[in-house]
């Protein structure tokens, strides 16, 4: 049985012109040295930001949507669909390079606001990959406080 991934940290990356850039040591080790390969980039289900997941994880998110299809159907039958959309229309599957580097696509980082540093938040079985702006606007205070230490260490957007 394949060992259960765990994200958990946070960390501000830099992002070049291209989109490229390297995954923080809490995803890499999360990772176990399988960097290279792929992950899949897309939409958070809730928040202005993206989301990233190992491809065994997808999963777990079609009976999560099958689960609430069946909860939801009576009271609201195209909230499956909204949710399906923006869960999987997005979703891209993202190269990894052995030394943990990727690029994101220019259509997600326009549409999330992702400049030339995104912050990564570490959420159990995926990553959140925030515009620091927005992470220091949104309603989640732990977030903000995230955004905020981690521009008190000196790294700009």
């Amino acid at each position: 049985m394949e060992k259960q991934i765990f994200f958990g940290g946070s960390a501000v990356v830099p992002v070049t012109a291209a989109g490229a850039m390297r995954l923080p040591r809490f995803v890499r080790d999360a990772l176990c040295g399988r960097a290279a390969g792929e992950m899949i980039v897309g939409a958070h289900q809730t928040d202005p930001c993206l989301v990233s997941y190992p491809r065994a994880h997808v999963e777990n998110l079609m009976r999560d949507l099958d689960r609430r299809r069946i909860e939801e159907e009576a009271k609201d039958p195209d909230a499956h669909y909204r949710r399906a959309r923006r869960v999987f229309g997005f979703a891209q599957e993202i190269s990894i390079s052995r030394h943990g580097r990727l690029v994101l696509p220019l259509g997600l980082r326009r549409r999330y606001g992702i400049g030339r540093a995104a912050l990564l938040v570490g959420i159990g079985k995926k990553v959140e990959i925030w515009s620091l702006d927005r992470a220091s606007q949104a309603a989640d205070s732990n977030l903000r406080a995230l955004a905020a230490a981690h521009a008190q260490e000196g790294i700009a957007s």
